[in-house]
């Protein structure tokens, strides 16, 4: 994955590269590794649609790292002001279409799991 790929450029953010003190659940996705997954896809068009449909709506931060070993590929943590505004994200329209766009970077869907930010520093 890491070899194929361009050096890009940091994306837009409303601020420093820390987690907002205003977080308090966290959604994981993780990407298993597999030939095709489209990083600047996802970087550029994928990250930035989940921006616009969620900020509004309890989407407080994320991060995207990629791993060089093992079995996942990509693993996104998007952060969210409380459980209650995730849930009710996740049961709306904007998510199919999120979730749709998913078959336009990777040949595989990815794995979700929701914390709880205990510590963050």
């Amino acid at each position: 994955l890491h070899d194929a790929l361009p050096i890009f450029e940091p994306l837009q953010t409303d601020g420093p590269p820390v987690t907002p003190p205003n977080a308090q659940v966290a959604l994981y996705i993780s990407f298993p590794r597999s030939e095709g997954f489209n990083l600047a896809y996802y970087m550029y068009t994928h990250i930035p649609l989940c921006k616009r449909e969620w900020k509004s709506k309890g989407l407080v931060g994320f991060t995207v790292a990629t791993f060089e070993e093992g079995d996942i590929a990509v693993m996104t943590t998007l952060l969210w002001k409380t459980r209650e505004m995730l849930d009710g994200v996740l049961a709306r329209d904007g998510t199919s279409k999120i979730m749709a766009d998913i078959a336009n970077f990777s040949p595989q869907q990815p794995t979700m799991s929701v914390g709880h930010l205990v510590v963050t520093g």
